[in-house]
């Protein structure tokens, strides 16, 4: 609900919409408390995701209620029909973090026809399908499949619903939300090496460096799904017939996304002093350095243990070395504060550094300040501007 509050207080304009528009928010989450469904009609969103019939008896209940409230109410805004979005079950294994073990309806066509009934007996229109291929998505061809299950989906909703109510009334999909899981990488030269560290803070920003085309961007999701929908869902020159307060669309269909991590990841970089150095050797024999850092995996890099993720830092002195030999890469660890066997950050090849020195770690806006425990949060400070010098 406080996202949902947020999100009217960014849609509010003085002309037309002064505590908000509620009728351009979908509530995403397919499985909620019946006390927040009443209250988020009583703010008059009207569109809600589901994956089962139990999230449908609910909506339904919550309608039902608030009609009656409504009725002794003057003040109260008046009741919308809510309108359904199924929420489909789609592969998700190639993603960091798969979310089709907790949302989504199998994309069975019997199974999106029990729904489809049981919606249209509680008089809950279905308007669109959505699907989410999972948090990080390292397949771009995973988005290919969970298009063509939603199409599949979207026809066999369109001709129960049409062939259940007269023409002229008749609700057809309008909305397809596609989900998340965007790298935070655009896929443009202008942000590869964003810094460097070692001899400089940052690097040239006048420079573009080849892409690596191994890396994980956005504009190669994009190229498996824009002309996946050109395809599937044409330009039509309509909107459908939808209400005009979810935006205007040249497609019958109006397609959306939930690009959290494609915003957030690469707005923040974590600067982390070493405090501890250490060097050992390792079972083999080998010299290794340990260094120890103020965040760790019950923090702000708890994607270690949860997700498996790798974080590479980038080191950064506050002297240039004595002599050259300095400069030589060896094997090193960085550890978190706890002392812990498992509170390992990362395992890499480094520069010898010393306490103080700096580890910069790129892209720590998804899924880091979010998920730690609130003590030992490294401060915040923003930076505003397109030079270096």
């Amino acid at each position: 609900m406080s996202e949902i509050t947020l999100a009217l207080q960014s849609t509010t304009t003085p002309s037309c919409h002064p505590n908000g528009n509620p009728h351009l928010i979908v509530y995403a989450n397919p499985q909620r408390a019946e006390h927040d469904l009443e209250q988020s009609l009583r703010l008059g969103i009207s569109a809600f995701t589901f994956d089962g019939e139990e999230e449908l008896h609910k909506i339904f209940r919550a309608y039902q209620k608030y009609k009656q409230v409504q009725k002794k109410s003057l003040s109260a805004i008046p009741p919308r029909q809510p309108e359904m979005i199924v929420r489909l079950l789609v592969p998700d294994e190639g993603s960091t973090v798969p979310l089709g073990e907790k949302f989504g309806a199998p994309p069975i066509l019997h199974r999106i026809q029990q729904l489809t009934e049981l919606a249209m007996q509680l008089q809950l229109p279905i308007i669109g399908v959505s699907f989410h291929c999972g948090s990080g998505c390292h397949d771009p061809l995973a988005y290919t499949n969970a298009i063509r299950l939603a199409k599949e989906a979207m026809d066999m909703i369109d001709s129960i619903q049409m062939a259940a109510v007269p023409t002229a009334n008749a609700k057809k999909c309008w909305l397809l939300d596609i989900g998340g899981g965007f790298p935070g990488r655009d896929g443009w030269t202008g942000e590869c090496e964003r810094f460097s560290g070692v001899g400089t803070a940052l690097s040239n920003t006048k420079q573009q460096p080849e892409i690596d085309e191994t890396l994980e961007t956005a504009a190669k999701i994009a190229n498996v799904i824009n002309p996946l929908l050109n395809e599937l869902l044409p330009n039509q020159g309509s909107t459908g017939g939808h209400d005009d307060t979810y935006g205007h669309s040249q497609r019958q269909v109006q397609i959306i996304s939930e690009p959290g991590r494609y915003f957030v990841e690469a707005a923040f970089t974590l600067c982390s002093r070493i405090y501890r150095t250490e060097k050992r050797q390792d079972a083999e024999g080998l010299e290794c350095m340990h260094y120890t850092i103020a965040q760790g995996v019950q923090g702000v890099f708890k994607d270690v243990l949860l997700c498996g993720e790798e974080f590479c830092p980038v080191p950064l002195r506050l002297s240039q070395p004595a002599s050259s030999s300095s400069t030589a890469l060896m094997p090193s660890v960085v550890h978190g504060p706890s002392g812990k066997d498992y509170d390992i950050v990362s395992k890499t090849d480094l520069p010898l550094l010393q306490v103080g020195d700096w580890l910069l770690f790129d892209r720590m806006g998804a899924y880091t300040l979010s998920i730690s425990a609130r003590s030992g949060r490294p401060p915040i400070r923003y930076l505003l501007g397109g030079t270096t010098q």
